[in-house]
């Protein structure tokens, strides 16, 4: 889904999800990311809380791991961990 897509639909849904991550495969070795998050503020017990900080890092975090692991151990490594996963 193109970024215009998904603001419109972060738009029409608010606070139903932090965000989205886009994915460019460059080459065999590298894979471009974006971070898309739902900025809609959240009042929750009398603060307001920002959600970029609260889900751009972890989603940052996340696919840089992810992409290492990909890059690492290929598509058998990643479907390996993603059976262990739903097991």
């Amino acid at each position: 889904m193109d970024p215009e897509a998904v603001d419109t639909w972060l738009m029409a849904n608010p606070l139903l999800v932090p965000g989205a991550l886009h994915f460019i495969e460059r080459n065999a070795t590298v894979i471009s990311y974006g971070i898309q998050t739902n900025s809609t503020p959240e009042m929750n017990r009398g603060r307001f809380e920002d959600p970029t900080f609260k889900f751009q890092i972890p989603l940052q975090i996340a696919a840089e791991r992810e992409i290492a692991r990909s890059l690492i151990g290929g598509m058998h490594f990643i479907l390996l961990n993603l059976l262990s996963v739903w097991s």
